[in-house]
């Protein structure tokens, strides 16, 4: 991926309105459809999805906080190798117990590979890879 690549918004099903949507592959789980989160620090998952996945949520760091309605959400940070726009890394991700869905893809990690915009006028993302500073 050299230049600006284009990918259309899309509905999780027929009917919804379009977002900035992008399949995630990850090992051992498959594609999850996933939405570009840019107000989100990290990445969310559904934990079902990082057990199939095969991560060690015994060197997570586990988290609580309280969500507005009152319920308490358990999360898990941890790195998970996923393969997005063709490239494979390690994304830095919290992994939501009993919720988590949909996915979201956070800035830390995934947008220091990717310049990202949202171009809400034409209904697509626009992706150009960073070149990665060592």
């Amino acid at each position: 991926m050299n230049d600006v690549e284009s990918v259309p918004y899309r509905a999780f099903v027929p009917g919804d309105k379009p977002r900035p949507l992008i399949e995630v592959e990850i090992q051992n789980v498959g594609i999850i459809l996933s939405v570009i989160d840019s107000g989100a620090d990290y990445s969310t998952f559904p934990k079902r999805v990082g057990e199939e996945a095969g991560v060690d949520f015994g060197l997570a760091k586990k988290s609580t906080s309280e969500c507005a309605h009152g319920d308490t959400i358990v999360s898990y940070l941890a790195p998970m190798k996923v393969f997005i726009r063709n490239e494979e890394f390690n994304l830095t991700v919290n992994f939501i117990e009993n919720g988590g869905e949909p996915a979201l893809l956070g800035r830390y990690d995934f947008f220091d590979r990717f310049e990202i915009t949202f171009d809400e006028a034409n209904q697509q993302v626009l992706f150009k890879k960073k070149r990665i500073k060592a």
